[in-house]
């Protein structure tokens, strides 16, 4: 349970519930967006089940076993931890501008209380994470669910004379820029114990499932609602006619879903560069001071900047987890 949600913690942040993702994504190309959506529920059920079944406890130490070449694993485990770092200041820019617009909070006060949130829950390592994800994962699928019942959500027309296979394309990249993020969080929760096939095949059953159908509510929602399409957070147009509880809640949703996010990512990219404690601490607050200088570019232009090309990047995660259980299944044969 503890690492199902903090997975869906490290997925379901604020590109994801406030539609922006899934719009980008999916609703872009159509009814052949919901395709993309199974495709990509399907590789976050391979990337999942394969990073749950690998013996190593950090991905520095599943590309050092999986590639040969010293430049190529530079350029990787760098391109990866930067990812991570990056994406750690385009949330906390998020949380910031929603602290800011939504509870008229000083820009600058608004990054300071997001960031010392972070670092309090950071301190409490692995554990504390597990602990915030297990309280407001669940809270985040309700609301989705409580959005998804209260809303008479139909099925758009269908025009096969329009049939665009980029859908395949943008569903393999959301799933590949994601396992970014994914991969190494997964690897450190599992703490060197080789979980079972059975117990990890439920797991990433578990959260492909969860992931496909809150992916294909917000979907509708979006769909059914012509004003999301210019919004830059289309599920906050998708609402506006819910009554003040419902978009309060909501609002309460997105900027739990931004601190998950922010969480993961500064977690995974401290761990990836840092050995010891007292090391791990300086450099969260290094990075929490870093991010506070950035918020001020603002989060829509941090996205428009880098996710683009992470996207491409996070393609080689695939074959290293192919290649890494090839690999685990020749030794097993061999022995």
């Amino acid at each position: 349970m503890k690492i199902f949600c903090v997975l869906l913690g490290t997925v379901i942040g604020a590109g994801f519930i406030s539609g922006a993702e899934i719009y980008l994504f999916f609703n872009r190309v159509g009814f052949l967006g919901l395709l993309g959506l199974l495709l990509s529920s399907i590789l976050f059920f391979i990337v999942v089940y394969l990073s749950l079944i690998n013996k190593e406890s950090n991905y520095n130490d599943l590309v050092n076993k999986t590639i040969s070449s010293k430049i190529i694993k530079t350029i990787l485990k760098s391109a990866v931890t930067l990812f991570l770092i990056v994406s750690y200041f385009i949330m906390i820019a998020g949380l910031s501008s929603f602290l800011n617009e939504n509870f008229n909070i000083n820009y600058l006060l608004s990054s300071i209380i997001s960031t010392s949130i972070v670092f309090f829950i950071l301190k409490g390592n692995i554990s504390r994470i597990e602990k915030f994800n297990l309280i407001f994962v669940p809270f985040l699928i309700f609301i989705i669910l409580f959005l998804g019942i209260n809303n008479n959500l139909h099925i758009p027309s269908l025009d096969f004379n329009t049939f665009d296979f980029s859908f395949l394309c943008l569903g393999i990249l959301y799933t590949s820029y994601n396992s970014i993020s994914l991969i190494p969080i997964i690897l450190k929760l599992k703490d060197n114990t080789l979980l079972s096939k059975r117990k990890s095949f439920i797991i990433s059953f578990l959260f492909s499932i969860t992931t496909y159908f809150s992916g294909i509510i917000i979907y509708f929602l979006i769909e059914n609602n012509p004003n999301c399409i210019n919004a830059s957070l289309p599920m906050l147009e998708a609402i506006k006619s819910h009554s003040l509880f419902t978009i309060f809640l909501f609002k309460f949703g997105i900027a739990f879903s931004i601190l998950s996010t922010a969480i993961s990512t500064e977690y995974s990219a401290v761990t990836n560069i840092v050995k010891n404690k007292n090391d791990f601490t300086r450099f969260i607050l290094i990075l929490n001071f870093i991010s506070i200088c950035t918020s001020f570019i603002g989060f829509q232009n941090l996205i428009k900047l880098f996710y683009p090309v992470f996207g491409i990047i996070g393609l080689f995660n695939f074959y290293i987890l192919i290649k890494n259980y090839i690999i685990f299944l020749k030794i097993k044969v061999k022995y």
